[in-house]
């Protein structure tokens, strides 16, 4: 077994002939099997300066992947609600003067969506920051 880390694939000399790249380096039966197992639990298959592959984790979400994971998968209002608890800002959410449609958007609405303009209005009667806002997504969607 071979593997290229300029293609980043794995090569079989009976199966690709000529075809193979010229960075290829052989790798055992048991390495290629490591790898695959690894990569299908999530890591990622990197290589060396030689071109010898081994696992590296993946990096966190950035912010903007975060925002998208938040607009595939909404919060329910009980999972926004605890994070919100578990965050410490139950108290400072009582407290602050939000307009009726903010109000009854949090008490009557069936989903959260990071994306949602209630969420910046939130954020800043609240004065949290974009990240501080991710973390309690990220948070309510843990729950």
């Amino acid at each position: 077994m071979l593997y290229s880390k300029s293609t980043a694939g794995f090569y079989l000399r009976e199966i690709h002939g000529d075809g193979i790249p010229a960075d290829a380096v052989e790798i055992t039966d048991e390495e290629h099997r490591e790898l695959l197992e690894g990569q299908s639990r999530g890591r990622i298959i990197s290589a060396d300066a030689t071109g010898r592959p081994f696992l590296t984790d993946r990096p966190p979400p950035t912010a903007q992947e975060l925002r998208a994971a938040f607009e595939a998968a909404p919060v329910t209002p009980l999972q926004l609600r605890r994070a919100v608890r578990r965050s410490g800002l139950q108290a400072q959410l009582w407290a602050a003067e939000l307009d009726d449609d903010l109000r009854d958007w949090l008490e009557y609405s069936h989903e959260f969506r990071r994306g949602d303009p209630e969420v910046a209005l939130l954020a800043q009667a609240l004065e949290l920051t974009e990240l501080q806002v991710d973390e309690l997504f990220t948070l309510a969607r843990d729950i």
